[in-house]
């Protein structure tokens, strides 16, 4: 078509945003191969009148165009995030399709809003992005993670509408930035969100859940299924996860709520690997040794192995967690640390010291307790 080509031509040749303009609203409505015509003009222009139209027409072009926009980067972004801000659905499934394959943190909000379109395709590819942006952000970018928080928490506000599970678990791995908004919404009615997340929290079941499980085991809606998610944790990757998660047990309804975790497998494992465990993590262990479902001879005998070990940083958390167990008990493994050279020798003789001393004066528990202060100041 020798007409149609003379005007192609011709408006390649006008750079000015009307002809950008045009371009635009023609896009949507040209048939493939005028569509791609269209698309390799406004490639080379820099207004972003053409970037919108790129990214809103995304999906429509093939391997080859996709990727000579994906390649201006600054260009594509700008166009991306206007055009996840239109109204029309085709439109915003290309801009998800294209925040999928050059994902951007910043972005995320935008997306969570598409959640919302009456389309429920353009709905199904909002929430492989919001997904897709947030377990990035947990493995590459933590930088993004308030973006994605924010996202998470349009989605869960709005999951009637858009029904997608996927988001729900996302939102899952986010536990404590999401906060009481998160156990308020899993706390609805059969059906809504609650209900949801208890039909499919075995098969999520994976160490992302950590923080998840640990604040479910303190409230007795989600106790039993935490239990059970917990105690099929058995691995590596299990023990970290909770480990990493170690500053939550100083939440006192956490603590009160860990004994019903009784001898979990999971703990079997970070003993197992200690020496493949970072020195901060490693120095966490005794302290899920004092709050998990043990007997108190079982707690001292592990602390007595952590005790013994080859680190220093270990030694010392063993030490100052043997000060948790009932007197004798404490008295008795910390005589036997301060009796070897270690890192925690020093910190245990004072201990003992001041326990004598205090059996001498005739002391009682209240006063042993700040001889125990006292130890542990002095073995700073």
């Amino acid at each position: 078509m020798p007409g149609i080509d003379e005007l192609y031509n011709w408006l390649a040749r006008d750079v000015s945003p009307a002809a950008n303009q045009l371009f635009a609203a023609a896009l949507p409505r040209a048939e493939p191969e005028w569509a791609a015509r269209m698309g390799r003009i406004l490639v080379e222009r820099r207004h972003e009148t053409a970037w919108v139209a790129l990214a809103a027409n995304y999906l429509r072009f093939d391997a080859a165009l996709q990727e000579r926009i994906r390649k201006q980067a600054d260009l594509a972004r700008k166009g991306l995030a206007a055009a996840l801000m239109l109204t029309d659905s085709a439109a915003r499934r290309s801009a998800l399709g294209l925040l999928c394959e050059m994902p951007d943190g910043e972005l995320a909000p935008s997306a969570a809003a598409c959640l919302g379109d009456p389309d429920p395709f353009t709905r199904e590819l909002a929430a492989k992005a919001v997904c897709l942006l947030a377990e990035r952000a947990l493995a590459e970018t933590p930088q993004d993670g308030r973006h994605v928080v924010t996202a998470l928490t349009t989605a869960l506000r709005t999951f009637e509408r858009h029904r997608q599970p996927s988001v729900l678990r996302a939102c899952l791995w986010y536990a404590r930035e999401l906060g009481e908004p998160l156990w308020t919404a899993l706390g609805s009615g059969p059906g809504r969100c609650g209900h949801v997340v208890e039909q499919h929290l075995l098969e999520w079941n994976e160490p992302r859940l950590a923080a998840f499980l640990i604040l479910g085991v303190a409230r007795p809606a989600w106790q039993r299924i935490a239990e059970q998610c917990i105690s099929r944790w058995d691995t590596h990757a299990h023990a970290l996860a909770l480990l990493a998660q170690s500053d939550l047990l100083s939440d006192p309804a956490v603590r009160r709520a860990m004994p019903r975790l009784n001898r979990p497998r999971f703990f079997v494992a970070a003993l197992g690997r200690l020496a493949e465990i970072t020195p901060e993590l490693r120095a966490c262990v005794p302290h899920w040794i004092c709050v998990l479902g043990f007997s108190e001879h079982e707690r001292l005998r592990c602390l007595e192995l952590c005790a013994g070990s080859q680190w220093p940083e270990l030694q010392r958390a063993a030490a100052h967690a043997m000060t948790s167990l009932s007197d004798g008990v404490a008295l008795r493994g910390l005589t036997e640390v301060a009796s070897r050279t270690g890192a925690a020798q020093q910190f245990a003789r004072w201990y003992v010291l001041g326990r004598q001393v205090l059996a001498g004066s005739g002391g009682g528990r209240r006063t042993a307790t700040a001889g125990s202060g006292t130890a542990r100041r002095e073995s700073r």
